[in-house]
């Protein structure tokens, strides 16, 4: 309880602090038949832009907050809400070949909606820091990415996440395609998903990353493989499992997420 009230309490103040001279608009950025839609907060004096990719679950609170911060830092922020086709459900396993390819289509329609010569970071959560992570090493524009409890390989995060809908649909599944244990289901993800993080530890990119050292979400493993793969300059490390890492980052060390992004923009 003392914990929850000092969360509400840090929230309240938070939100406070970086609320004012932003101007906060709604969007739908179209590309032929997509539409990516944002929420944006723009500042009076404009040095750049950071793309927010929200966990499972859609825009919380923290999103927005982060978006304040890096507003107040004069930087605009554009929480990534929703886009085309992120409601499908089935379970084949195609079904996250078009899951990743869609976010990264958003996240592409949003850059290439900036002006060219713009900074433009990205920050991402979770299943938003996967996306963050592919985005990064996909799109050339993108320049900074800090990433919360992302990972690389993302059969094995699909395969061993204790999410429970993740779960499910390894239940479901494995009754359906007959998988003997959780390595045929990986080889059989692999199979079909395309699009992974990519090796940026020579890109000149300014990358950082969080990591639960006991997370079953996104399992550990797989945000150090992504650590490996990146050798991020910032790393903040938290010995808990996977919400705890999301909230103690937010709590105190929000201020060295956006002063990461803030150093990151080119001087004029």
């Amino acid at each position: 309880m003392k914990v929850t009230a000092f969360i509400i309490f840090s929230l309240l103040n938070f939100n406070m602090a970086f609320s004012a001279d932003c101007f906060r608009t709604k969007r739908d950025i179209r590309s032929s038949d997509f539409v990516a839609q944002v929420q944006s907060y723009i500042p009076q004096t404009h040095r750049g832009h950071v793309i927010i990719v929200p966990p499972t679950g859609g825009t919380n609170v923290l999103d927005r907050s982060y978006a304040r911060s890096l507003c107040a830092a004069g930087l605009s922020a554009h929480i990534l809400s929703n886009w085309s086709g992120d409601d499908e459900f089935n379970l084949e396993l195609e079904i996250h070949t078009r899951f990743y390819a869609r976010a990264n289509r958003a996240i592409r329609v949003v850059v290439n909606s900036f002006p060219p010569g713009d900074f433009i970071g990205i920050l991402g959560t979770s299943v938003g820091g996967i996306h963050a992570a592919i985005a990064a090493s996909q799109l050339p524009r993108i320049s900074t990415a800090f990433i919360i409890t992302g990972g690389a390989h993302v059969p094995g995060i699909i395969a061993y996440s204790t999410q429970q809908a993740m779960r499910n649909a390894w239940e479901h599944r494995q009754k359906k395609y007959g998988f003997k244990n959780k390595q045929e289901y990986v080889t059989a993800l692999e199979k079909v998903i395309e699009l992974e993080p990519g090796d940026l530890s020579n890109s000149g990119k300014k990358l950082g990353l969080v990591i639960g050292e006991q997370d079953h979400v996104v399992p550990t493993a797989n945000q150090e493989r992504l650590r490996s793969l990146w050798k991020p300059q910032k790393l903040i490390v938290y010995n808990f499992d996977h919400l705890p890492t999301i909230v103690l980052t937010w709590l105190f060390n929000s201020r060295e997420v956006v002063s990461f992004f803030a150093q990151a923009v080119p001087v004029e």
